[in-house]
């Protein structure tokens, strides 16, 4: 299971968020494509529809910015990984 969660998150990394990472509880990951202010970007959980569609967002989970430097903090999949296990099947 491990594997496949890394492979999700991986995905969701790649694509900066804009490929969902499914949670198998009805919902999912899904990074905002505009940044705010501030330049971060949001990864919300979202509530996803029967036919896999993201239904409405439940909380913003973190934030990343698309540029990494010593200020701000980029998009890594340990990251993910983590904000993910505490979602996972809850």
């Amino acid at each position: 299971m491990t594997d496949r969660l890394f492979q999700r998150a991986t995905e969701f990394v790649v694509t900066d968020g804009r490929t969902p990472f499914l949670l198998g509880n009805g919902s999912a990951l899904i990074a905002d494509t505009h940044a705010d202010a501030k330049g971060r970007r949001a990864i919300k959980l979202w509530r996803m529809t029967a036919d896999g569609q993201p239904d409405s967002p439940i909380t913003t989970v973190s934030y990343w910015r698309p540029t990494h430097s010593r200020l701000t903090k980029a998009l890594h999949i340990n990251d993910i990984m983590q904000v993910a296990s505490r979602y996972y099947l809850r």
